[in-house]
């Protein structure tokens, strides 16, 4: 395959583009571009308050590609208003073709601190997105109650064609996927879960759906950490010090602890390092890059990253890919290293797919 060509589409395979902390935010362009080459279905990009605003450098991957599908993958609720939001989603369908999924978080208070944004609760959450909802549909929106107030909202040059597919991110537990089944296009799980614990919570947004008499089957992505051949090094900076930053901050260490049967004494350690004393942020992310977590990342057990991440040969990754897709997910996204990294994988899992319809 020459660097024009693209591959054919692989229907269940997303890729994350930059992720983490980034100086070279032209970096998401180039992502986006080898993503769409090597065929992934969707891409996604978290957005972060300093270099990556998601309407700027989404909106030069969509100007770059013409057939991958762009989302963020989240923004904040809290980071606009509705009608930004909601104007982010219409420019972006309009512009690139309809092309753009919206996934959409509540944040975290304590990754948020000092920011100005807090986190959004389930209440004011939900009625933003129905209001999301009414001003892609051409409405006048008035509004009063948790998710702000509103005298009259609305897209005066309103959307035309079909609207973003909202996609709520969840961590598993019960409460979101109550939410996120009564509310989502389509649901985003958080990288770092066990197969049994994406298969749990698969089954309870499933179960939820048909007691409302919604369809069952709706899209559920899974975001996998990958290190397909990769070095030592490498591997241990994209795998098991990205887990850090999410153990450190107590109340994710606490879902962790629950949705994967995890021990509680490495988290303990991990939280209590001495590298995260005094620290200049209120989060170990905000405060290191991944390459300086490598002592910290040492206390992870690599169990623990071997059950969430897929590591190894092609070959073990793929098994690895298969375990989550057994589990229940629709989907399944690449996160933690670039889509050029995961080119060989891209490509086995195609010819996976392929030998097993």
């Amino acid at each position: 395959m020459t660097s024009t060509e693209l591959a054919p589409v692989i229907d269940d395979l997303n890729a994350y583009i930059l992720t983490g902390r980034v100086s070279n935010t032209g970096k998401a362009i180039t992502d986006g571009v080898d993503a769409e080459r090597l065929g992934f279905k969707r891409l996604f990009m978290s957005e972060r308050f300093d270099l990556k605003e998601a309407g700027a450098l989404l909106g030069g991957v969509a100007a770059r590609t013409s057939r991958i599908e762009i989302g963020t993958g989240a923004i904040i609720a809290a980071s606009r208003t509705p009608l930004m939001t909601a104007a982010l989603g219409a420019t972006m369908q309009t512009a690139y073709g309809h092309r753009f999924n919206l996934g959409l978080g509540r944040g975290n208070d304590l990754f948020l601190k000092g920011q100005g944004i807090g986190e959004t609760k389930w209440d004011a959450y939900r009625d933003y997105v129905a209001i999301l909802r009414r001003l892609w549909a051409g409405e006048t929106v008035t509004y009063d109650g948790p998710a702000g107030s509103y005298e009259s909202l609305k897209l005066v040059d309103s959307l035309q064609g079909p609207p973003p597919p909202v996609w709520v991110l969840i961590f598993g537990g019960p409460v979101g996927c109550r939410h996120a089944a009564e509310i989502g296009d389509a649901v985003l799980l958080s990288p770092f879960m066990t197969p049994e614990a994406v298969h749990n919570t698969v089954t309870t947004i499933r179960a939820h759906r048909e007691r409302m008499d919604l369809d069952p089957d709706i899209p559920i992505c899974h975001p996998i950490v990958t290190a397909p051949d990769l070095d030592e090094d490498t591997t241990l900076r994209y795998t098991a010090a990205r887990l850090v930053t999410y153990l450190q901050l107590p109340d994710l260490a606490k879902i962790f602890r629950k949705l994967n049967h995890w021990d509680d004494g490495p988290i303990q350690k991990i939280i209590e390092h001495k590298q995260f004393r005094d620290l200049p942020r209120a989060n170990v992310d905000q405060s290191f890059h991944l390459s300086q977590l490598s002592e910290p990342a040492r206390l992870v057990p690599w169990e623990w990253v071997e059950q969430t991440a897929a590591v190894g040969s092609i070959d073990d990754c793929v098994a690895t890919l298969q375990r989550f897709r057994d589990a229940g997910a629709t989907e399944l996204a690449i996160y933690g290293s670039d889509p050029i990294e995961n080119a060989a994988l891209a490509a086995a899992w195609r010819e996976r797919n392929a030998v097993t319809v």
